[in-house]
């Protein structure tokens, strides 16, 4: 039942970073970790119902304190451990780190030095670009997020041929709250990467079709319809990451067991229905 469909934990609000891009609020008073062992019985309902793969987001989840013990515990599950990070900190992680991990994507939203510390407030993109291809050496599947928009096509060029040659794909991927005129341009232009290895677009998009019941984002959105159960350090285990509606916050592992059962049919019904609707567009 759970075939491809992921557990996708937001581990931290904190981020070494300050993207300008960024919808988080680092004004905030306090910024909050998730409980580790809550996060620990999510992957452990979540294994038992059939997942397979776990990726780990943020914030940042390299700065994560709890980060080891719970690639540890989804390792030894069968799970998939895969992160979503900036890549600033990758240099400093260990042997174990990379035994544990499966999948790295690393998020790039600029291949220019300059603009890209001017957008992140981060450190230098050589070392990223440099941790990437380590990563890949080790034999890890990596690829490179980045975000189209019009006018970036030479940057994106720049960015295949660069990592390409290392066996890291670029993921082209939509902005998730742009309009259906922009979900149009999008597959205009990655249409001439149809076939290509060397890039994968991303798949989960929706040019404002309602895949949930009772959505009321999508008809305002290209809502990227994702396949993931988000959990949330408030507590939060969630479908929809843009909607608190239907949403609970649970604490006993019973409770966290059955959410996700609940949820885990949910996300194939609303896929199958994406399915239907995307052949439709085609």
């Amino acid at each position: 039942m759970a075939e491809g469909l992921n557990l996708r934990a937001v581990l931290s609000d904190k981020c070494n970073y300050r993207c300008v891009f960024c919808s988080h609020d680092f004004n905030r008073s306090v910024n909050l970790d998730v409980p580790v062992r809550f996060l620990c019985r999510c992957i452990q309902a979540f294994a038992s119902l059939g997942g397979r793969k776990v990726t780990y987001t943020g914030g940042e989840p390299l700065i994560f304190p709890g980060l080891m013990q719970v690639l540890t515990l989804a390792k030894s599950l069968g799970l998939t451990n895969s992160i979503t990070t900036n890549g600033a900190l990758l240099h400093l992680q260990g042997a174990e780190f990379f035994r544990l991990v499966d999948a790295l994507n690393v998020s790039v939203p600029s291949f220019d030095e300059h603009e890209y510390t001017e957008l992140t407030g981060g450190p230098s993109l050589e070392c990223v670009k440099e941790s990437a291809v380590m990563a890949s050496s080790l034999g890890l599947k990596v690829k490179i997020n980045c975000v189209y928009s019009l006018g970036r096509e030479v940057m994106i060029d720049e960015m295949i041929d660069y990592f390409a040659p290392h066996g890291i794909i670029i993921k082209l991927m939509n902005d998730m709250l742009a309009d259906v005129d922009y979900y149009s341009e999008f597959l205009n232009y990655t249409e001439r990467f149809r076939g290509d290895p060397r890039v994968e677009v991303e798949g989960e998009l929706n040019p404002g079709y309602s895949f949930c019941e009772g959505c009321s984002l999508t008809r305002k959105f290209s809502c990227p319809s994702c396949r993931s159960i988000w959990v949330y350090p408030n507590g939060k285990i969630t479908l929809c990451p843009f909607d608190d509606a239907g949403s609970y916050s649970f604490s006993g592992g019973t409770e966290i067991y059955g959410r996700i059962n609940e949820l885990m049919y949910k996300g194939v019904t609303n896929y199958d229905r994406q399915k239907s609707s995307i052949r439709a567009v085609y």
